[in-house]
């Protein structure tokens, strides 16, 4: 196993390795109707936009040519003229919510 910084490259990988991971790892715990209209695409547009410098940073782990796995972590750069603090911004976008 490889892992290695992410790029934008990355962002569909990211976003349908956390959709796996909330398929399972919140089945139960959140309302099942949410999790049912999720799609592997949910958070493209998000790692897309906060993958770059100063910005959120993620790491990909590689097992062969496949991404087995991800994590991100870091700043979070708000969407122009947002009236909700970033830390806020953050934690609803990785909820799953629309910016």
């Amino acid at each position: 196993m490889e892992i290695r910084k992410a790029t934008i490259e990355d962002a569909a990988c990211i976003s349908s390795i956390f959709w796996e991971s909330w398929q399972t790892g919140y089945r139960g715990l959140i309302d099942q109707a949410y999790l049912d209209g999720l799609r592997p695409d949910h958070w493209q547009a998000f790692f897309a936009s906060q993958l770059q410098p100063g910005s959120l940073e993620a790491q990909v782990a590689m097992l062969g040519p496949e991404a087995a796995g991800a994590v991100a972590y870091g700043a979070f750069i708000p969407p122009t003229g947002s009236q909700v603090p970033a830390r806020g911004m953050c934690r609803l976008c990785m909820c799953g919510l629309p910016l």
